[in-house]
């Protein structure tokens, strides 16, 4: 399965968990303006509004150039990360990552996919995503 179709529907749990566990909180999908740089969700809630950019790696990915430039800013900003759902070749060792614009840089310039990760889970499941996503919204995981 490509990579694009497949990180499609990985988010889609992510989503419904969070319209469950916060329904409050409004979800943009910016998937479709791609051309434009942004990240693929804004999530607002809380009083405080944050970027995602989802990317499923095999376990490299292509970060666009403008669109990393784009999630560097925005994390300097206010607050970007990517979500990477990482896995071998031969799909062993799946990993969820949450990694901030910069150190994407960094590995797409060394072209080195070993990436220092902020917080990591085994397994591609959407609750270590969400409480990561709410932790940064009420404050109880740093926002910067």
């Amino acid at each position: 399965m490509p990579p694009e179709r497949r990180e499609n529907e990985l988010k889609i749990p992510v989503r419904n968990l969070l319209a469950i566990m916060a329904p409050e909180y409004l979800v943009f999908n910016h998937q479709d303006v791609r051309e434009s740089g942004h990240p693929d969700w804004s999530i607002s809630g809380d009083g405080k509004t944050t970027w995602w950019e989802f990317k499923h790696g095999v376990p490299d990915f292509d970060p666009h150039g403008l669109q990393l430039l784009t999630c560097q800013r925005l994390a300097r900003a206010s607050f970007c990360r990517y979500i990477i759902w990482q896995e071998g070749a031969d799909g062993g060792n799946p990993r969820t990552l949450i990694v901030h614009p910069d150190e994407v840089r960094r590995a797409r310039r060394e072209k080195s996919w070993d990436l220092m990760a902020e917080q990591e889970a085994r397994g591609f499941g959407p609750n270590f995503i969400v409480c990561y996503i709410l932790g940064v919204h009420r404050g109880t995981r740093n926002a910067g």
